[in-house]
């Protein structure tokens, strides 16, 4: 074989020339190379191989090389650019100096071993720096930027890696034949063509259009879709590479009829020029797509320079508050407090109960209609007036979002206490650039379908609210909840500190003016936020948190005590029957809509329908016969009336009442309370768009379905003795239905129907007293005090 190859190299072989490669390939001992041995499917496969691993770890490297910069190594986007620019062109260089090596020095085989040993060390270190401590920047800290440390160790594994891929891609022959190209006759325009195309690509085109693709992918979707997001931008880069194929077997097929294909197998006979020109077009074209869709393209932030309200917004001292449980209460003592200690607030809360103006409240107070009417068609008309096709009017919820702002703005609040509608990254009122603090509250499953379906899933959504170095404070969360917060945190460098329930002994013998054991978790958090809001905003008489945990200021206790807030533990008696018997039906009103909070409302529920008369008394009056009422309470509990509990229910279709009624038939069964009936009735509320005259549907028209759902539900339940009083000396009532009436339950088709039918019932049975849960849905809270309060 050796003597062979010798005649072979001098051109003296006289047998069968066709057994050998006729190139200038050796195999790995520097041996000519027999045809029938080598080449074809076996040198294909390893290449493939070689090719198919480095391509897995290079893509993998850099559709994640961004986003591991700007979120735990903190970067700047623009420092983060430029570096994985330069990366990416060290890594497209190195196969030149691999090529030469190999050529000069190692030879091939031996080129790859190295070069793929000195690729596994990159990669070996990389993973080091993710999983040991020592080497893992910020880890499970607050820190302003890694170490420098950090920083050798990461870069350096990054061009082990980029040195490494310069031997696994050894293109210098490639380079050569190219060379050796431009020696011969060349199209003229070929050269004027790919110059400039490629100077432009190496500026950073090619680069910040893949960073463009990954921040769309990546961090424009919510938490709980980014594997999904990630997915979907790898595929788009895959798909490219197919398409490009595809279309050059179109272009060769259509142009080749001719006899002249544009990529024919002879460059120097090939139209390259028009293959570039359709380029040109191509990508034209899709710039024209890209502008016209990106112009169809809403975001808060366009609508919120329609209104011109930037600046008002940047230098508003804003308060924001996100969470599944207790925004609206934490919000409501939040900003108790701070009026109570003598500043000017604002505060935007959702949803409203009776009338939209609840959503809007200055100094505690509903805003008046007068200035309701002139805020909301200054913000409609303007933005009516700048919309179009193209960029729609906003949606409900993002448009009062927007009017809050200019409210808050117009009217020169001291403090803008903000409480997120849904989610938080994603939410209307995440348009604060630097807000003083932020807040989140109990942590549950609530919309599931948009916010994810775990808990870490929810609770990446709820942190979307965090800013830059921005102190942000929680409740006790469940360990994975708590998890994603701290994450979160990290990331931007968020000073997130856990606060634990306000002591009730620092009340000095007073009670929280929102009713419920849980209240005191959010009243805990509204003081941490309203003491954090004094400190950052210097005020002469701040408080630091340790302070407060020994001792309340009087501001603080009288804002805790006197909030109020429609919808949350509310007890209200109706006040249409006549005064001999108007305290004979009460309504406790909850808005629990959540597994969690439908728990905390039956542990309310259950102690409050004993003391009802107390917490009477402390709730502020609704009218001027409640004195005459409390007293009526008091006179009957002499009489030692009888007590029946009657749940009025109602939640969205999109929630599970297999998750709802359970636990709060269980609690309230543990502390012994059973309901006597359980009334299923849609909801009253309706939304029409502005300067629509549309009715709401006739009763008779109202399809009852769910409610017929919720009912089978709940006698299901009663069916298992899990709500079943065991007093066998249960007063039997006068309580005829003619309506969808089971043993346990009934469906109404209308709540005016229900309410009738509860006043109906008190007069027949005079000798009990009526004590009707309702709970649920907040809209199902606001139709019945609206009802009741007519």
């Amino acid at each position: 074989m050796e003597q062979e190859t010798e005649k072979r190299k001098e051109g003296k072989s006289e047998e069968n020339e066709e057994k050998w490669v006729h190139d200038a390939s050796v195999d790995y001992k520097g041996r000519l190379p027999l045809r029938a041995s080598t080449g074809v499917w076996k040198a294909s496969l390893f290449i493939l191989t070689i090719e198919f691993s480095e391509r897995v770890c290079h893509f993998g490297l850099s559709s994640n090389l961004i986003t591991y910069l700007t979120k735990v190594m903190h970067k700047d986007l623009n420092t983060a650019t430029k570096n994985v620019n330069y990366w990416v062109g060290a890594t497209t260089l190195m196969p030149l100096i691999g090529g030469f090596v190999a050529d000069a020095y190692t030879g091939r085989y031996r080129m790859i071993i190295y070069s793929s040993l000195v690729y596994l060390k990159g990669l070996s270190m990389l993973t080091m720096s993710q999983f040991m401590p020592i080497l893992k920047p910020c880890n499970n800290e607050i820190c302003d930027r890694p170490r420098k440390f950090h920083e050798v160790v990461f870069f350096f594994a990054l061009y082990c890696i980029a040195l490494g891929t310069g031997g696994v891609i050894r293109i210098l022959r490639v380079v050569k034949t190219v060379l050796d190209f431009f020696y011969r006759q060349a199209h003229p325009s070929l050269c004027s063509i790919l110059i400039p195309q490629n100077l432009i690509l190496g500026l950073g085109a090619d680069s910040l259009s893949l960073i463009g693709l990954q921040e769309y992918f990546y961090d424009q979707v919510p938490d709980s879709m980014r594997s999904l997001g990630m997915a979907l931008y790898l595929s788009v880069l895959g798909a490219g590479f197919f398409l490009s194929s595809f279309l050059i077997i179109i272009v060769d097929h259509v142009t080749g009829k001719n006899g002249r294909s544009w990529i024919a197998k002879d460059i120097n006979s090939s139209r390259l020029d028009k293959f570039y020109w359709m380029l040109v077009v191509v990508n034209a074209l899709n710039l024209c797509l890209f502008i016209f869709l990106a112009k169809r393209f809403q975001t808060p932030m366009r609508t919120r320079s329609m209104l011109d309200l930037e600046e008002a917004i940047s230098n508003m001292k804003i308060i924001h508050v996100a969470g599944t449980k207790g925004k609206g209460s934490t919000c409501t003592f939040t900003e108790s407090i701070l009026r109570n200690w003598g500043f000017r607030t604002g505060l935007f809360t959702s949803p409203h109960l009776i009338d939209i103006k609840e959503r809007f409240r200055l100094d505690g107070v509903e805003i008046c209609e007068e200035k309701f009417l002139a805020y909301f068609w200054w913000c409609y008309l303007r933005l009516k007036e700048k919309t179009d096709d193209n960029v729609p009017m906003p949606t409900f919820f993002h448009f009062l979002a927007l009017l809050a702002f200019k409210i808050f703005a117009a009217e020169q609040v001291d403090v803008s206490i903000m409480e997120v509608g849904l989610g938080g990254k994603y939410d209307a009122t995440n348009l604060v650039p630097t807000p003083i603090v932020c807040g989140i509250t109990s942590l549950g499953y609530d919309h599931m379908e948009i916010l994810g379906n775990t808990l870490g899933e929810i609770a990446g959504e709820k942190a979307g609210i965090f800013k830059h170095q921005i102190p942000a404070f929680t409740v006790p969360q469940p360990d994975e909840a708590m998890n994603v917060l701290r994450e979160k945190a990290s990331q931007l460098n968020v000073p997130l500190q856990v606060v634990t329930p306000l002591d009730p002994k620092l009340l000095n013998g007073l009670r929280l003016g929102l009713e419920g054991e849980h209240q005191y978790i959010n009243a805990g958090l509204a003081v941490a936020l309203c003491s954090t809001w004094l400190k950052m905003n210097e005020h002469p008489e701040d408080l630091h948190l340790k302070q407060i945990q020994h001792t309340l200021p009087e501001h603080f206790i009288q804002g805790l005590t006197t909030a109020s807030l429609q919808g949350r533990a509310q007890i209200v008696p109706d006040q249409f029957i006549n005064n001999e018997i108007s305290n004979e039906l009460v309504f406790f009103l909850d808005g629990a809509h959540s597994p969690e909070s439908m728990e905390a409302c039956a542990r309310w529920f259950s102690p409050a329908i004993k003391d009802q008369d107390q917490i009477l008394f402390h709730q502020k009056p609704d009218n001027s016969n409640f004195s005459n009422q409390v007293a009526k309470i008091h006179h009957d509990e002499t009489v030692q009336k009888k007590s029946a509990q009657i749940l009025l229910f109602n939640c969205m279709s999109e929630r599970d009442p297999q998750l709802l009624l359970p636990p709060l038939m269980k609690t309230c069964a543990d502390n012994g309370v059973y309901f006597k009936k359980a009334l299923f009735v849609p909801g009253l509320s309706v939304y029409h768009k502005v300067g629509s005259h549309a009715l709401a549907p006739a009763a008779s028209n109202v399809d009852l379905s769910w409610q017929l759902s919720l009912q089978k539900v709940w006698e299901n339940l009663m069916q298992g003795n899990q709500g079943k009083s065991n007093n066998a000396a249960s007063e039997e009532l006068n309580m005829e239905i003619s309506t969808s009436n089971c043993e346990y339950s009934a469906v109404f088709s209308s709540l005016p129907l229900v309410i009738k039918w509860l006043r109906d019932t008190v007069q027949q049975n005079q000798s009990t007293r009526f004590q009707v849960l309702v709970t649920g849905s907040l809209h199902l809270v606001g139709d019945v005090l609206k009802l009741i309060k007519k």
